[in-house]
């Protein structure tokens, strides 16, 4: 057990006190659930299994599908990374006191071999195409090419998108083909670790 701030918690740390890997399971606060997962994400190889009970509108987030407004950039992510279900929901009457929402479990299981690079790259073209969600791929901001929209839509078309689509129209393993196609280190946002 370690005490402290998962979210501060060094890599190096976790590795050291669990040098086979362990399983996160935890009730997450419904402020922090967003960082806790992206954080459980960079953590992957030491935690390859997660249940966790957040939110029910978070749980649904994480495991949308396509063409709704719950499908985000938590949800790609964790689509191209992991099989994630939600496994139950866990109603606010089952507290005392009761909470205002309901909430709900999810189980999270990391896929293994998914480079880091290859993950920066993801969240480059993913952070990039939901920027501006309301508006067409096309008009995506991609200060991490130099080639800006031509270089864009020329990618988007190589990994079979077409560039007048909505971010959330296109499904995950169509965002990790397009990760794929970025020139090496070509994910790199300006402020990116």
């Amino acid at each position: 057990m370690v005490e402290g701030d998962f979210l501060r918690t060094p890599e190096d740390e976790w590795r050291r006190r669990f040098p086979a890997g362990g399983t996160v399971v935890g009730n997450l606060p419904y402020s922090l659930s967003s960082p806790i997962v992206v954080r459980l994400m960079e953590l992957r190889e030491v935690f390859p299994r997660a249940v966790i009970m957040l939110q029910k509108e978070m749980a649904e987030r994480l495991c949308a599908t396509p063409g709704g407004k719950e499908y985000g950039t938590l949800t790609v992510y964790l689509s191209v990374l992991a099989d994630a279900r939600l496994e139950r929901i866990v109603r606010r009457s089952c507290f005392t006191p009761a909470p205002e929402v309901d909430s709900a479990v999810v189980s999270i299981r990391f896929r293994s071999g998914f480079p880091d690079p290859l993950l920066r790259n993801l969240q480059a073209v993913v952070r990039a195409a939901f920027a501006r969600r309301r508006k067409k791929l096309r008009n995506a901001p991609v200060p991490f090419l130099p080639g800006g929209m031509e270089s864009w839509c020329e990618l988007l078309s190589r990994a079979g998108i077409d560039p007048s689509a909505r971010a959330e129209s296109v499904p995950p393993e169509t965002y990790l083909l397009l990760a794929r196609t970025l020139p090496a280190g070509g994910g790199r946002h300006p402020g990116d670790r």
